[in-house]
């Protein structure tokens, strides 16, 4: 192979990197908005709410939050954007960490709800970070970073505001993502 031939190869794969990251920008940006929503109100009646109520406010915060994740998905589906391998690799991606989010709970006998919660939230931030990664989203990935210096911040320095920094920044973070990642695909849609 000649220097010009892996030129045009790197080439290549850029082009073919940044139209799966087009792809994926837009319309999947309200997933991370969803997600986002769903930790803010989580988190905020964690934090403000009587105990025998936070419960409830989680339950129907993530089954309003996933029934919308779902509405985004079929969605999707029928414009053809999921059908994409990139795209079922994200999904089952997430998938995969949940599972294994919930075998370290089970083995490692995470019992207290501030231990749980910080272990999904330092592991979803994990993921934002593999995401932005995966796909060259630097502001992603610095969003999955300062959603894990806030949370371990907020569990190390200032306990009793845990919940609140995990609603406004870990949400907040989440939320100012996806409707980066909507208006940034937007704008490369109306572009082409």
């Amino acid at each position: 192979m000649n220097e010009k031939q892996v030129l045009n190869d790197l080439k290549a794969i850029r082009q073919i990197m940044d139209r799966t990251r087009q792809s994926t920008s837009g319309e999947s940006g309200w997933f991370s908005v969803t997600g986002g929503m769903m930790w803010l109100v989580g988190f905020l009646g964690q934090q403000f709410l009587p105990e025998h109520l936070t419960g409830w406010v989680w339950l129907v915060g993530n089954t309003i939050g996933l029934l919308i994740i779902v509405w985004l998905w079929v969605r999707l589906t029928r414009t053809g954007q999921t059908s994409s391998p990139v795209m079922r690799s994200i999904m089952l991606s997430w998938l995969a960490l949940g599972v294994f989010v919930a075998l370290f709970i089970w083995i490692f006998e995470v019992r207290t709800i501030i231990e749980i919660l910080l272990l999904v939230l330092v592991t979803t931030a994990f993921g934002v970070i593999q995401v932005g990664l995966l796909f060259s989203y630097w502001p992603f990935s610095l969003a999955g970073l300062g959603i894990t210096a806030a949370i371990v911040s907020a569990y190390l320095l200032t306990p009793d505001y845990f919940f609140l920094t995990a609603a406004l920044l870990g949400g907040g973070l989440l939320i100012g993502i996806g409707l980066w990642m909507v208006r940034s695909g937007a704008q490369v849609k109306g572009a082409r």
